[in-house]
């Protein structure tokens, strides 16, 4: 019980650690040297045409639902732009 009580706050302090900045590299509780190899790069995280190889179809399947949900509810176009450039404002670290 105790192992496991141990392991949930530790994997808590890491969340909280790594909210502080998409790639937790600005924070201070878990050193840059444990946290940089195991994040990918950020350019590996977001790219045009990512699942061309495995999914051609991606893009233009969630470009179609999304284009729907937004006729179907308008309220949700700003809220789709919040997430895009402030819930997951991207910080390249040098």
């Amino acid at each position: 019980m105790k192992l496991h009580y141990l392991n949930s706050l530790f994997l808590l302090v890491i969340i909280l650690d790594l909210s502080t900045n998409i790639y937790g590299l600005s924070s201070q509780l878990v050193p840059k040297k444990i946290l940089k190899p195991l994040l990918p790069p950020p350019e590996a995280l977001l790219s045009i045409g990512h699942y061309h190889g495995t999914c051609p179809d991606a893009e233009g399947i969630i470009s179609q639902k999304v284009a729907a949900w937004i006729k179907k509810d308008p309220t949700l176009a700003p809220s789709i732009i919040r997430l895009h450039f402030h819930d997951c404002a991207i910080r390249v670290i040098t």
